[in-house]
């Protein structure tokens, strides 16, 4: 029996590291499983392409995933299941705080509710930012600039666990780079300089990306909104 932290999960709903599963004979069935103090995990069990057969269970974490794993010949493995099972149901989280398996509700709620507002403050700039009069192009570019600093900011303040953490702060950190770059169009478009709008525009298409590659990370950990 092993035990100890996991590098390189997957999504939560199925966690299992890729150099793992690789191991496996058929691709390994994740099953939301309770251990006896409560705690939420998943779990896995089957045989392995060298002829052993694991049972594995993968704790979430504030600080990512623990795991403990019983492997064994699979000729033999039908002695030691038992044991193996009721050890891993009584496995309890040290030095840490154990977190949901998938969403968590309260912070998808918060979530949502960042970006619906910024959501909101988009579409009230895009007449702006499409207008042929420059005073309304920079107006809507300002606004826009500090919607995505405020959401960058409000991102900061709620509390995701485990491997959402990384996700979020991408994502802040594109809303803070798109912040800069409508900043920047502004200034341009007050200033007549073609140049600098056109870099400025590169730059915000390219905070939007990497928005957009940070939500889709999160959706990928069982996240679902509108808006940003």
């Amino acid at each position: 029996m092993r035990a100890g932290a996991v590098s390189d999960p997957g999504p939560p709903l199925d966690p299992i590291p890729a150099d793992l599963a690789a191991r496996f004979k058929a691709a390994p069935d994740p099953k939301g499983v309770t251990l006896s103090d409560g705690t939420d995990a998943v779990q896995y069990d089957g045989k392995l392409s060298d002829g052993s057969t694991v049972m594995l269970v993968m704790i979430p974490t504030g600080d990512g995933y623990q795991s403990v794993a019983c492997e064994a010949p699979t000729p033999g493995f039908h002695t030691i299941a038992d044991d193996c099972e009721e050890t891993m149901a009584g496995t309890k989280v040290v030095d840490t705080q154990p977190a949901p398996v998938g969403a968590d509700k309260g912070f998808a709620s918060d979530l949502s509710s960042v970006l619906t507002d910024l959501g909101k403050a988009q579409d009230a700039a895009a007449s702006g930012l499409d207008a042929d009069e420059p005073g309304k192009q920079a107006d809507a570019a300002n606004d826009l600039a500090a919607a995505y600093t405020d959401a960058a900011a409000q991102l900061r303040k709620l509390n995701p666990t485990g491997e959402v953490k990384a996700a979020v702060e991408r994502l802040a950190k594109a809303y803070d780079a798109e912040a800069d770059a409508f900043a920047r169009l502004a200034q341009a478009v007050k200033d007549e300089d073609a140049t600098a709008y056109a870099d400025a525009q590169a730059d915000a298409d390219a905070a939007g990306q990497d928005a957009a590659d940070a939500q889709d990370e999160l959706a990928q950990d069982g996240y679902r909104f509108t808006g940003g």
